[in-house]
């Protein structure tokens, strides 16, 4: 016999809690499970988090509060808990002097890791969605461009999505910001707290974030205005620059104490944490959130000397103005709609105003309709390929697309009348064919969706369709030679404008006009989507298919060899 005992020397740090592994035992019995005594001290909880693994809590000793997904219960001892996989769990100890002791019980559930097989493209918007698709920019193209591929692929779906531009600068919104001022006053959520704010002795005045360059507390890199473009990190009004100096002047800065009105992100933690969770984001956003609440960021300026802007209203601030971040904040709240979920498309350097500052400001003004589906970061750089100036010529398809889609149109035009087939006999090599055309459009879609978005995959999926259409076609030309092989024939044809249907479709979001233009050579009087960047696909559109239906037998292919012929300016 055996025995192991609860020993506190070795307790190791589990999920923000102490454990002891009891299940595996090394070296002496491997168990279809595991198993752990666990306790969470006074005042503290366990990490945020899921796993494939089903798991059961027994509650040993104290009290506490668990919360799984949206649910939250009282727990105490002889409380026996189960958790399904990939279920997000909180264990808090709820007293402020007695830990909190739980057994731990876990199992593999391998049928959950291959249910996710499928789980990234299984989320399509429907025509019972409104969506809210916002560009946070500062700047660059690649923003703008990713909101507005998304909202292309939502349309596509049926969705009804609507677009918000949301500068890092922006026309200020006056009725707006004072509202929000006047609701968090009234709630208690603004105080009046003396900083150690820059001070340039050269110029002679306080400076703001974008008037000094200094290195970033958080990635010890050069960085200026009031987030770090290296890390997302706030600058907290550039208070937290190290060895900051004045972009005027040059000198360097003296910390002086200045009386600001201020707004304390830490009493809505919970509303940060809910995001993390609930919120389809990056590895990069989640660990700039867990940075920002372990490092004292989240005490936030809200005034700010300066001679423009929206006045204080506050007796012994007159000089100052409400700080540019909230008055854009106060003008997103009151843009919201009920119902409506927005996706977020930002610059790294937009991230802790939308993954810190925005949910813990809506929980203190009550905005419930601030809820994102996604925080999309636009690194790809496939975005801005795809995002054609205002005043310029469409964007056009990879070069590599087009010598399929002209022999494709020879083909049709020489064996086949310029109609499209009917499909007949069928090959394996069809067939296999045909699963490789639906994972690609499966893969387009994931990649156009909130959680997963990423132009340049699906750049990539719609390049492999291409590619794959395209050997097919090359394999079966023996075949045209083959009197008692039209059977096949035909449903080879069928099969590649099956593919340059599904092209056309799955190539809307990033290519709207070449698309628009495909989908008529292939015979269609419809328009993709609604036709263009507004309403929805269900509004006498042809939406998007997950299984792409064949071109009618008959169809008129036209105009394939011109538009074939262009050449590529995307390369």
């Amino acid at each position: 016999m055996l025995i192991r005992k609860l020993d506190p020397g070795q307790f190791e740090d589990s999920y923000d809690a102490k454990e002891q592994m009891f299940y595996p035992w090394n070296d002496v019995v491997q168990t279809p499970f595991g198993t752990g005594w666990l306790v969470v001290e006074p005042g503290r909880r366990t990490k945020p988090h899921n796993h494939h693994e089903s798991e059961t809590f027994f509650i040993l000793h104290g009290r506490g509060k668990l919360t799984a997904g949206s649910e939250s219960r009282e727990v105490g001892p002889g409380d026996v808990i189960y958790f399904p996989p990939f279920g997000d769990h909180i264990l808090e100890n709820t007293s402020p002097q007695e830990d909190l002791h739980f057994l731990t019980i876990w199992w593999e559930d391998m049928a959950a890791v291959a249910g996710l097989k499928d789980a990234a493209a299984g989320s399509h918007p429907d025509g019972r969605q409104r969506l809210l698709a916002v560009a946070a920019s500062s700047g660059t193209a690649a923003v703008s461009a990713a909101a507005a591929i998304h909202a292309r692929y939502a349309r596509l779906c049926g969705a009804a999505v609507r677009t918000y531009a949301d500068p890092a600068r922006g026309i200020a919104d006056e009725s707006a910001a004072l509202g929000l001022y006047e609701r968090l006053v009234a709630a208690g959520e603004l105080v009046v707290r003396s900083r150690q704010t820059p001070y340039c002795e050269g110029c002679r005045r306080h400076l703001e974030a974008d008037e000094l360059t200094g290195d970033c507390a958080a990635c010890g890199l050069p960085a200026t205005g009031a987030a770090c473009r290296s890390c997302g990190q706030t600058t907290t009004a550039g208070e937290t620059l190290r060895h900051a100096v004045c972009n005027a002047c040059g000198k360097p800065l003296v910390r002086r104490p200045l009386a600001r009105l201020c707004f304390d992100a830490a009493r809505h933690e919970e509303a940060i944490d809910r995001q993390h969770r609930e919120t389809a984001m990056s590895p990069r956003l989640r660990a700039l959130v867990d940075v920002a609440r372990g490092s004292g960021l989240l005490d936030l300026p809200v005034s700010r000397l300066a001679a423009a802007g929206i006045p204080v209203p506050l007796p012994g601030l007159e000089q100052q103005r409400l700080d540019p971040w909230f008055v854009r904040a106060a003008r997103l709240l009151a843009a919201l709609a009920p119902d409506e979920p927005p996706t977020v498309f930002l610059d790294l350097d937009q991230a802790f105003f939308y993954a810190v500052a925005m949910p813990a400001l809506a929980a203190a003004a009550g905005a419930a309709a601030y809820a994102p589906l996604a925080l999309v970061e636009c690194e790809d750089a496939a975005a801005a390929r795809f995002a054609a100036a205002p005043d310029g010529p469409p964007c056009e398809p990879p070069a590599d697309w087009l010598p399929w889609l002209r022999r494709l149109a020879a083909t049709v035009e020489h064996d086949h009348g310029g109609k499209a087939p009917p499909t007949q006999a069928w090959t394996p090599e069809q067939r296999r064919f045909t699963g490789r055309l639906q994972r690609c459009v499966e893969e387009a879609a994931a990649a156009y969706q909130a959680a997963t978005f990423s132009p340049g995959q699906a750049g990539r999926a719609l390049s492999d369709l291409a590619a794959a259409a395209a050997e097919l076609g090359e394999r079966e030309q023996p075949l045209r030679r083959l009197a008692n092989r039209i059977e096949e024939r035909n449903t080879g044809v069928a099969l590649e404008l099956l593919a340059a249907k599904a092209l056309a479709i799955a190539a809307y979001p990033l290519l709207p006009e070449w698309s628009q233009r495909l989908w008529r050579c292939l015979g269609y009087a419809s328009m993709l989507g609604d036709g263009g960047d507004g309403g929805s696909g269900g509004a006498g559109g042809a939406g998007w298919e997950d299984t792409p239906a064949f071109v009618p037998t008959g169809s008129p292919i036209r105009g394939l060899v011109e538009l074939a012929g262009a050449e590529s300016r995307q390369g």
